[in-house]
């Protein structure tokens, strides 16, 4: 199916709940693999004043990009990493294809007991994002709002945290955490929303994800490509967290696993590329080299274009949205 013809979801829900003097709960995920687990969502206890601020501060945000939306500055996508996310679009993507972001969810919705943290001891492990989570009063529907939140974020780790009282300035000795009032992610329902793409594929590990998938990501691509020696195309692949995204949505669109290798070779000669083409007993086959494999690449994820006629020139192109 073309991800085009699928009904982009509804983002106005996010406001309309805010919009319902929902209530919220601060969250802070933190991975400890000494302690067994890579994610583990741990709650923040809090004074109302500050629940109420962060209730303003993810209203101020969504009004901005409403504001933005009406305006007809953005846009929204469906989350391809083959791509880069233009400026002005927000992607898409459906929850339960993202495990960590699925899984966290689900102990949001779910209103299992979640532990509170104790900023007395010691932190469970290496915080990963928190989550500002806003439930409706009618607890059906609700918002997550994540943003990345690193060690950097722990004032107390970054040196001598002073502030001034009465006149004079004197040492916190208390755990400070500093929350960002801008988020990467929103999700509502069965959705999430990618507002900036970099802190969502950092909080939710995609990085490692992909590279632990690489065997079957290449092998998708020899079984179609015919290439003579695939070692130096595995190699190069294999050890590229972004050339494997690309190259996991290549293997998933609908003109690839029925592509003709003499089209391959038709958009070679056109890009007058350095591939060497070569022809035994009836069979096409592709040369590649540690040298012209990110070639191969751009070609089977059609990066190569030729102007209109503007420029009558070829381009690789760093991003593109299928028209």
């Amino acid at each position: 199916m073309n991800e085009r013809t699928i009904a982009v979801p509804n983002f106005s829900e996010a406001t309309a709940i805010l919009a319902a003097d929902p209530i919220a709960n601060v969250y802070v995920a933190f991975s400890n693999p000494k302690a067994g687990f890579r994610c583990r969502l741990y709650r923040l206890a809090m004074k109302q004043e500050l629940a109420d601020r962060f209730v303003r501060s993810a209203w101020t945000f969504l009004d901005g990009l409403n504001s933005e939306l009406a305006a007809g500055d953005l846009s929204f996508q469906p989350y391809d990493p083959s791509t880069e996310a233009a400026h002005d679009e927000v992607e898409w993507v459906r929850v339960e294809e993202i495990d960590i972001l699925a899984g966290s969810v689900e102990a949001l919705s779910s209103g299992a007991a979640i532990e509170t943290l104790n900023t007395k001891g010691e932190l469970p492990g290496k915080p990963i994002f928190s989550v500002v989570s806003l439930t409706a009063i009618d607890e059906k529907n609700c918002v997550n709002m994540f943003q990345p939140f690193t060690m950097a974020h722990e004032l107390s780790h970054r040196g001598i945290v002073a502030a001034l009282f009465d006149g004079a300035f004197n040492a916190i000795e208390e755990k400070i955490f500093l929350f960002e009032d801008k988020w990467s992610v929103l999700s509502i329902g069965d959705h999430a929303f990618v507002i900036a793409r970099p802190g969502f594929e950092r909080m939710f590990d995609l990085g490692k994800a992909v590279l632990s998938r690489k065997d079957a990501i290449t092998k998708a691509i020899v079984d179609v490509v015919p290439l003579v020696d695939p070692a130096p195309f595995i190699a190069y692949c294999a050890a590229r967290q972004r050339v494997l995204q690309k190259l996991e949505m290549i293997s998933r669109r609908s003109y690839f696993k029925g592509i003709d290798i003499s089209r391959i070779k038709a958009a070679i000669t056109l890009g007058n590329l350095t591939i060497e083409v070569v022809e035994a007993e009836g069979k096409i086959s592709l040369v590649c080299t540690k040298d012209n494999v990110k070639d191969i690449v751009d070609l089977l994820n059609d990066d190569i274009l030729r102007s209109l006629g503007i420029s009558d020139q070829n381009y690789r192109v760093r991003s593109k949205r299928q028209i």
